[in-house]
């Protein structure tokens, strides 16, 4: 049996039953076994010895990251077997500082200006159907409590971006036309089922092939998840068989993250080493950036998801001057927020997909975490937006320089942090 990487290590744990999406507390049936193999006793007997091999170059920071992951599960484990209240508020407050220490938290500022841009599209669909302001409310009063006094008037992300895009967009679409293609297939309306999605992605593999004949070593699987998923270590691209349908607009970008980015990083970064193929310490927040980059530039457009998980995170988190919140509250604004932008889109409106979407969404800030009313926040997921622009700021800085294919190529070489120094260096060392 092949050993977890830490990151796979930590989203196995703490994904919860699919089964208990909405139940009052969540559950966890991966983590134990997990959480013992992680465990820092484990790490450090470990240490000197596998993850040394392993990470020739990185041993501190290596380390240092996985007894990261080791103290995170142990707080997730604690928590869950926790049986008093003050031993659940201390690992609830626990796991949060630990999953910050990992991941970080949102900025105050930045989540200012992303609220004060969402206020303004919410203040005006109100206004549209002034006889349901009871049910805009949580919206609005939740949007005005992260802006505050920020009136700035700053442009959309996509906006500051789209020189970024452009240059992204071209050199993806160029040199992956015929992949793409295989997507034109359906009807523009179409949705696509985790089984409909996964022929869709074999097919394009296969295209891939020509490409590269090691792609013919990995394959596309379900598991018993609602998610979609890279397993580098295994070579599968995993869809969940619980995901809800895929609007057909959306495919090529989601195939072009998870399979043109992070697959590929882990097929290229391999032929070099194992480090390259699995991650370099710290080379998450890269990683999610790039991927969003590539999805946004074939898509024409930044998903909601990402700006939507920053702003959420920092509404669970909470600050010193306004209280946290909790999961069931979060849903109550996500499930809110998504049926108004349907409304206003003229997008079709399904109650039940509308709750299991803002279910999925939530659970995945509040994974780890009992899931009621202690607070526990899992801040992987600011990584997609804070990637987005560490990367396309290094794209916007680099393209005339590098030129676009040259720049690409490099950015596709193996997972790792074009913006870290010591992951710089490791690259051009011989």
């Amino acid at each position: 049996m092949k050993k977890r990487h830490g990151m796979h290590v930590i989203l196995e744990a703490i994904t919860p039953s699919h089964t208990s999406a909405d139940a009052e507390q969540l559950i966890y049936p991966n983590l134990h076994p997990s959480s013992h193999y992680f465990s820092v006793t484990s790490l450090m007997w470990r240490g000197g010895n596998e993850i040394m091999k392993s990470y020739r170059g990185f041993k501190t920071s290596k380390v240092h990251e996985d007894m990261q992951v080791a103290s995170l599960l142990t707080a997730a484990y604690r928590l869950q077997s926790a049986v008093l209240p003050p031993s659940k508020l201390f690992w609830s407050a626990q796991f949060t500082t630990r999953s910050i220490a990992l991941f970080g938290r949102p900025m105050r500022q930045e989540v200012a200006r992303l609220a004060c841009l969402e206020l303004q599209y919410f203040e005006a669909a109100a206004r549209q159907f002034p006889s349901q302001h009871e049910f805009f409310e949580p919206v609005l009063r939740s949007y005005r409590l992260l802006s505050g006094a920020n009136s700035s008037k700053s442009r959309p992300i996509e906006e500051r971006y789209q020189q970024v895009m452009d240059v992204t967009r071209e050199y993806f679409w160029r040199t992956y036309v015929d992949v793409f293609a295989g997507f034109g297939v359906y009807a523009r309306d179409a949705q696509l089922s985790p089984q409909e999605l996964k022929k869709s992605f074999e097919k394009a593999l296969v295209v891939l092939c020509r490409h590269d004949q090691a792609w013919s070593e990995w394959t596309v699987e379900h598991d018993d998840t609602a998610k979609l998923s890279v397993d580098a270590q295994t070579k599968r691209i995993l869809i969940g068989r619980n995901r809800n349908p895929l609007p057909v607009r959306e495919v090529r970008g989601l195939f072009a993250h998870e399979v043109l980015v992070h697959a590929q990083r882990a097929l290229r970064g391999s032929r070099k080493n194992k480090q390259l193929g699995l991650g370099l310490p710290g080379y998450v927040v890269a990683e999610e950036g790039l991927g969003v980059l590539v999805e946004s530039a074939i898509n024409h457009g930044i998903n909601t998801k990402v700006t939507d998980r920053y702003i959420d995170i920092a509404l669970a988190l909470g600050t010193t001057r306004r209280r946290p919140y909790t999961r069931q509250e979060l849903y109550v604004f996500c499930y809110s927020r998504q049926v108004i932008r349907r409304v206003v889109s003229g997008e079709e409106l399904s109650l039940r997909e509308v709750e299991a979407q803002a279910w999925e969404h939530v659970n995945r800030i509040y994974k780890g975490s009992l899931g009621n009313h202690y607070v526990g926040v899992f801040t992987k997921d600011i990584s997609y937006y804070k990637g987005f622009k560490r990367i396309a700021g290094y794209v916007q800085n680099n393209q005339q320089k590098l030129g676009s294919d040259r720049m690409f190529e490099y950015l596709l070489q193996g997972k790792f942090d074009p913006t870290n120094l010591t992951h710089k260096k490791y690259l051009s060392s011989p």
